[in-house]
């Protein structure tokens, strides 16, 4: 059994100058199995347009057949034999 610690998180809002303007930046303070962690986390522009059109499919088990169907953050659900 892997072993895990629950941890109190700070976390700071700040903005940030860069080529398109204002960027918002995280700053998430933790301290975990005697490490203190520091991380400065920035909004990912690139990915987060990609991943809207990227789609997702949960398996799912109906009559002992397996399916995979579209997650239902699309408008709509499409069953993949």
């Amino acid at each position: 059994m892997p072993e895990y610690e629950l941890v109190h998180i700070r976390l700071l809002d700040k903005r940030s100058a860069d080529d398109d303007g204002l960027v918002p930046n995280k700053r998430i303070h933790l301290s975990a199995f005697g490490k203190e962690l520091n991380l400065n986390l920035k909004q990912n522009t690139d990915f987060n347009e990609r991943a809207q059109n990227m789609k997702v499919f949960m398996a799912e088990t109906r009559n002992g057949k397996l399916k995979y169907v579209e997650a239902p953050s699309s408008s709509t659900t499409n069953a993949v034999s």
